[in-house]
């Protein structure tokens, strides 16, 4: 599987600590640099390790099963761009053609019938589209790009032009102070809304689940705030303005996502994603398989099954070390209990859990018979169970997800 990180976007939000830049005046710069280094890179594969049990089996030549478009904000670029790193990638390397394509993209971005039909004729079958909220008030507060009326309409737009395959984020544990809620992203009736805060906190988050549902999407990711000290969030909250998350609150409003979404047919299949039976992310589910994946693009992460590679995560150096014809990565080379516990960390978040086997083929590790007492204290407290060879999370657990992990860590 290959990722793809466009390193630009419209304006920052408040509480993102990825890769990027408002200055587009690099985009080209750039795109040339991209071209370059999916060249430099067309024998990744041939040495990648694949784990003896994928969640898609690839053939002998390991075909690419997805190609996924991040960021940054993907959707920025133009059709012609999109469709010239598509062919760059397909010329390069066998794609199978049943391969899942997939853009970020913002609403902002998709207001267009032609510019998502476009999209679905160079060759995208799938779209994730970074929504947050439907409430006016928590996007600005989160300072997006787009507004309440465009976080609605996007998803209608897209699936008018063919797109079935569809998964939105969310953002959940958002807090405002009353005095800066504006009450008009789902209903006329000021008095409704805000009575309905008055008696229930989580009045806003239960509106975003409601509107979610109502657009009939197979995938759904919904993730926690987090304040990341690098980012304006992260400023606020140091100089006092800006208050730390509430984690009871935040953690309630995971219990109503988890509770609301199942309730609705969707399987919670990583803590958090959530998708109707056989729609989960093929992308995704390869990272948290342990599968090799090649990363493209400035501040890219690769895995060779072995080792993990970052590229330079700035746009200038990433172009002039490919105008060199030199790939602009750094090497972390992986111990054998790195390895294992980074294992812990990705497969622990999900339905399918630790396998056993995989961990004693792949690692020469015994889960059991080296740390007996914790898995066996953890069964006890009801954070895991053990079963058919695999160690998976409760629902209790999910609560505790990394902190399980890391009592397991080599």
């Amino acid at each position: 599987m290959i990722y793809i990180h466009i390193p630009f976007c419209k304006q920052a939000c408040h509480y993102c600590d990825f890769h990027f830049s408002t200055n587009l005046k690099q985009k080209q710069a750039f795109l040339y640099a991209l071209d370059k280094e999916i060249e430099l890179q067309k024998d990744f594969f041939k040495e990648a390790v694949f784990p003896s049990s994928l969640s898609v089996p690839p053939p002998t030549k390991k075909t690419l099963k997805t190609i996924y478009f991040g960021g940054g904000t993907p959707s920025i670029l133009e059709i012609s761009e999109l469709k010239a790193i598509l062919e760059k990638v397909k010329s390069t390397f066998e794609v199978d053609k049943e391969a899942e394509i997939t853009l970020e993209a913002n609403p902002d971005d998709l207001t267009s019938l032609e510019f998502l039909k476009s999209l679905k004729e160079i060759g995208f079958n799938r779209l994730s589209i970074g929504i947050q909220s439907f409430e006016e008030s928590f996007l600005k507060f989160m300072n997006r790009a787009h507004n309440a009326e465009e976080a609605k309409n996007c998803v209608k737009l897209a699936q008018k032009a063919g797109f079935d395959n569809i998964s939105v984020d969310l953002i959940y544990g958002i807090q405002l102070p009353k005095k800066e809620i504006v009450f008009n992203a789902f209903e006329n009736n000021f008095e409704k809304q805000s009575e309905g805060l008055k008696s229930n906190p989580h009045y806003f988050w239960r509106k975003d689940l409601e509107f979610a549902l109502s657009l009939n999407i197979p995938h759904i990711s919904a993730y926690c705030l987090t304040i990341e000290p690098k980012t304006p969030f992260g400023n606020s909250l140091k100089k006092g303005k800006l208050k730390p998350i509430d984690e009871e609150f935040a953690a309630q409003q995971f219990e109503i996502l988890t509770e609301t979404l199942k309730e609705n047919g969707y399987v919670h299949y990583e803590i958090s994603n959530f998708a109707k039976p056989n729609q989960f992310s093929k992308h995704n589910t390869a990272y948290w398989k342990d599968e090799p994946y090649l990363g493209l693009g400035a501040s890219a992460h690769s895995y060779d099954g072995k080792n993990r590679f970052m590229n330079a995560a700035n746009n200038r150096k990433y172009t002039e070390s490919l105008n060199k014809n030199s790939l602009p990565k750094i090497i972390d080379e992986l111990s054998e209990n790195d390895r294992i516990n980074e294992y812990f960390l990705t497969s622990l978040r999900t339905i399918w859990g630790i396998d056993l086997n995989h961990l004693i083929k792949k690692y020469n590790y015994n889960l059991l018979e080296n740390q007996s007492k914790t898995v066996s204290k953890l069964v006890e407290n009801q954070m895991v169970e053990l079963k058919n060879d695999t160690v998976t999370l409760t629902e209790k657990g999910k609560l505790f997800a990394d902190g399980i992990a890391s009592n397991l860590f080599v």
